[in-house]
């Protein structure tokens, strides 16, 4: 396993949209999750919809009150906006320094109940 440090964003499409990028790129109605890693995933969050470059990893923010609504009246984003879910996997790996930590401390826990009953067993034998 990889140790990991900093953030790191996860873009995902959620439909295509015929508003284009700055430099004419295609864009798609997306969101973003943004990770933070220490060694493993620290933290997880849901950043919102943002405008998405098609097959590249990057972004425009979203327009928000009446540049949404002019995007909107003229058809290039939805109304209403669709709904999104984070994946489940985002947050498994967002999470997983916490993941890691409990399993281990799991795993030491049963060890230990383990050892204390063989100890217990062998004193009972004697």
């Amino acid at each position: 396993m990889a140790m990991m440090f900093g953030s790191q964003d996860d873009l995902n499409c959620i439909v295509d949209i015929s508003l284009q990028g700055a430099s004419s790129e295609q864009l798609c109605l997306g969101f973003r999750v943004s990770m933070t890693f220490f060694i493993g995933g620290v933290w997880t969050s849901d950043e919102g919809y943002v405008l998405k470059v098609k097959n590249e990893k990057s972004y425009y923010p979203m327009p928000s009150g009446d540049e949404l609504k002019e995007y909107q009246a003229n058809g290039m984003i939805p109304s209403p906006l669709p709904s999104y879910s984070v994946p489940l996997w985002d947050y498994a790996f967002g999470f997983s320094l916490w993941i890691i930590l409990g399993v281990m401390g799991a795993f030491a826990g049963i060890k230990h109940a383990l050892h204390k009953r063989r100890v217990a067993k062998l004193e009972a034998a004697t």
